[in-house]
């Protein structure tokens, strides 16, 4: 009879042991779950920034020309006129070429973002 009671123990044990296991698995389950959707959310809002930022830069593009081609012929009736104006030109190209520059930093910034919301979805697959 001793035996017996030990194996309706050792019975009791593992069903407890089971469903605490279990408890764990269905908790890290959970886990997985809202990190998949909080991660799959993310990926959707940087790609949707990333476009954003992609947009501005066709308009940094259009600026540079739109620049050149609206250029007041007032301001460069002369030669000094030319001379004045060419460093406000410049500046001005300087401004767009800078702000293009740190759109594309921050387009690579949200690229790598999302590839380490792929490399964390794979992971936990």
């Amino acid at each position: 009879m001793g035996t017996a009671k030990k194996e309706e123990k050792k019975g009791f044990i593992e069903r407890v042991l089971s469903f605490i296991n279990g408890g764990e698995e269905a908790k890290i389950e959970r886990f997985k779950k809202h990190l998949t959707k909080e991660l799959d959310n993310s990926k959707k809002v940087t790609k949707d920034e990333i476009d954003t930022l992609k947009d501005s830069l066709d308009d940094d593009s259009d600026a540079r020309v739109e620049a050149l081609i609206n250029i007041d012929p007032k301001s460069v009736a002369t030669i000094e006129d030319v001379k004045a104006y060419i460093p406000k030109y410049i500046e001005k190209q300087n401004v767009i070429l800078k702000k293009t520059k740190a759109t594309k930093e921050e387009i690579k910034a949200l690229e790598t973002k999302i590839e380490l919301y792929d490399s964390v979805l794979n992971d936990i697959k």
